[in-house]
């Protein structure tokens, strides 16, 4: 049995990675607020302070899951939520933990996949754009697979055609195993 913590970052992207625009979240899905909410509940979330600051008062923290913020203002206002100065000390301080989800924003997404930590990705994919966003998501594709997807679904409130994905880290070698398997005879 693998007991390994996973470390896994959650976002609703646009087609050109975008997230953010303004210090909000870009698209308004209450499917995928839903389905935010199902993946996390229960587990230890980590977030840049922006991210924290985004959240409306009523939601904060995050109930049923440990916040945990990194921030480097050391007088930082909040109730239990647990601060950090780091995405390092983050993790430490989550150590125990089955499971951490990232959860952003861009900057702490960035970071986590340049640290080579991260084991899954869990997106909603929305088959739109926004010209005028200033967040993105970092490019992934290189380092994960697509593993998991759900059917292509339609939000009626907001028009947005969106799908839910889950990208699984490529192990070592992954592309060059499968290519040798694929075409023996180029090798």
């Amino acid at each position: 049995m693998d007991t390994k913590q996973k470390i896994a970052i959650v976002a609703a992207i646009g087609e050109n990675n975008e997230i953010g625009k303004n210090n909000t979240l870009i698209w308004s899905i209450k499917a995928d607020m839903q389905f935010f909410i199902k993946i996390t509940l229960g587990f230890f979330v980590i977030m840049g302070r922006k991210t924290y600051e985004s959240i409306p008062l009523r939601f904060r923290p995050l109930i049923d899951r440990i916040n945990t913020v990194i921030t480097r203002t050391q007088k930082f206002p909040g109730e239990n939520i647990i601060i950090v100065d780091s995405l390092a000390a983050g993790i430490a301080t989550g150590r125990d933990q089955k499971k951490i989800f990232i959860i952003g924003g861009s900057q702490v997404y960035t970071h986590a996949l340049d640290m080579d930590i991260v084991d899954e990705l869990w997106l909603t994919q929305i088959s739109a754009s926004d010209p005028d966003a200033d967040s993105y998501f970092p490019e992934y594709k290189e380092k994960f697979h697509l593993s998991k997807w759900s059917r292509k679904q339609f939000d009626e409130k907001t028009g947005l055609h969106f799908q839910f994905q889950l990208w699984t880290r490529n192990k070592p070698n992954f592309y060059k195993k499968m290519w040798e398997y694929l075409f023996p005879s180029l090798n």
